[in-house]
């Protein structure tokens, strides 16, 4: 098999030869920006691997056809070579520029689009260069994500989608009318309970798949479907060895990042161009309070917060932000009162608060949320009785700390949020392909 060169592959080759053309058979891609002038044509084409496109320099008269935005071309025999300003361009005479596929009302034009106005249009959004890098953004991130912890043994599951089990315990699950089962099935907010069954199996685990909450909130930070990279780990009885692994996947994506500053020249009103400078803070030491060292600051700092704060109380997006910015980065927060988190998560010995942790980004809020999970049976069965829950739905969870249990912990990633800080972009909506939001599904 021999699929098409692409414009990535290409470049590659133009800039370690030497200031040579290097000669194809054809390429293919997309007409971004058309500058006609008297004797010759400038017409940009991209074919989506890069971000950089080829600029075609068209010669001694027009070709058949007229370039216009949108377009597919497709150009025979170039020879790329990149210029002195790192544009990347070949001469093509009118006959070898052929047409593949017309357009009759393109609306991307080349200009500024605001995202809102781009988000009407889910079939042609990801052909302008903002939104179509941020998905390659996107997939370097994961794709760095997953490389750290296949180099620490992990090993990639699938989870199921369809589950019965509310692993949240918040009831906020998309419930689906079927007669399939004779229970009730709904989609999942959380792979964490079927991780912790394959941990016992493989050790360390991990899975990258879509999660559902059917939670009415219409924010640039919430999804009604959205992604997560969760990871469960045995033996590990300590918050401190679960968050020396969050920060160790953060940076390692921020410093790939660093090293290649693969972003667009211009960005859209609103989002933050300044972004390598945010990624330098990344690489440097993040703070770790507790949540009642987090409430004691937060009472002092003499803020007259939205939301009126208390020991036992779940921190605000308002409270969050302040936090960040009180410390000039991210900050893990721990040991959260056991009534703000799930049940399943281990009792301290004060009894009053748990084995846990949120990792706090400025801006955005919550990235990532983990925990070292209760593994003693007696605990776990109390919890679940103390909440009024029914513990014979929850007897397979349990059986697995009667048979060979072990301390273990673990996390979910918000791909999302992760994704939109690192960009720059203040809209999660923007981060994912095709959003759906309270009210809103499109494509």
């Amino acid at each position: 098999m021999k699929l098409p060169v692409t414009l990535k592959r290409v470049f590659g080759l133009a800039r370690s030869n030497g200031g040579n053309p290097v000669k194809i058979d054809q390429i293919s891609g997309w007409v971004k920006n058309v500058r006609p002038l008297k004797t010759i044509t400038f017409v940009e084409i991209q074919d989506g691997t890069t971000l950089q496109d080829l600029n075609v320099v068209l010669k001694q008269g027009p070709p058949s056809f007229r370039p216009a935005l949108g377009q597919s071309v497709t150009v025979l025999d170039p020879e790329i070579v990149q210029r002195k300003n790192q544009q990347f361009e070949t001469i093509c005479l009118p006959h070898n520029l052929r047409l593949v596929g017309a357009t009759t009302e393109y609306p991307i034009q080349n200009k500024q689009t605001a995202l809102p106005t781009l988000r009407k249009l889910p079939e042609f959004k990801h052909r302008t260069t903002y939104l179509s890098n941020l998905m390659r953004f996107r997939h370097k991130i994961e794709s760095r994500l997953s490389k750290t912890l296949d180099e620490l043994d992990f090993t990639l599951v699938k989870p199921p989608i369809l589950t019965s089990i509310d692993c949240e315990g918040a009831g906020e699950m998309f419930k689906l009318k079927q007669d399939h089962w004779d229970k009730a099935v709904n989609l999942t907010v959380s792979s964490q309970l079927q991780l912790e069954v394959l941990m016992m199996g493989l050790g360390r685990v991990y899975c990258l798949q879509p999660c559902f909450r059917a939670e009415k909130s219409d924010t640039n930070r919430h999804l009604c479907e959205f992604w997560m990279m969760e990871v469960e780990a045995s033996f590990i009885g300590k918050n401190e060895t679960l968050m020396d692994l969050v920060e160790l996947m953060i940076k390692n994506v921020v410093s790939s990042l660093c090293e290649t500053e693969d972003l667009p020249k211009y960005f859209p009103v609103g989002c933050n161009n300044g972004v390598t400078e945010r990624w330098a803070k990344l690489l440097q030491d993040w703070n770790r309070i507790t949540y009642t060292k987090a409430v004691d600051l937060l009472l002092s700092s003499g803020v007259n917060f939205e939301h009126e704060l208390t020991w036992g109380k779940d921190l605000n997006s308002e409270h969050e932000r302040w936090l960040c910015d009180h410390f000039g980065g991210p900050v893990f927060v721990t040991n959260y009162p056991r009534d703000c988190k799930a049940f399943y998560m281990k009792l301290r010995q004060d009894n009053a608060t748990v084995e846990c942790f949120d990792l706090l980004f400025p801006d955005i809020g919550e990235i990532v949320g983990g925990s070292i999970r209760e593994d003693n049976y007696d605990t776990l069965k109390a919890e679940i009785q103390r909440r009024n829950m029914d513990p014979n739905e929850l007897e397979w969870y349990l059986n697995l700390r009667k048979e060979g249990t072990v301390p273990h912990g673990g996390f979910g990633i918000g791909i999302e949020r992760l994704v939109s800080y690192l960009y720059g972009n203040p809209n999660i909506r923007d981060s994912i392909p095709f959003h759906r939001t309270t009210g809103q599904i499109d494509l």
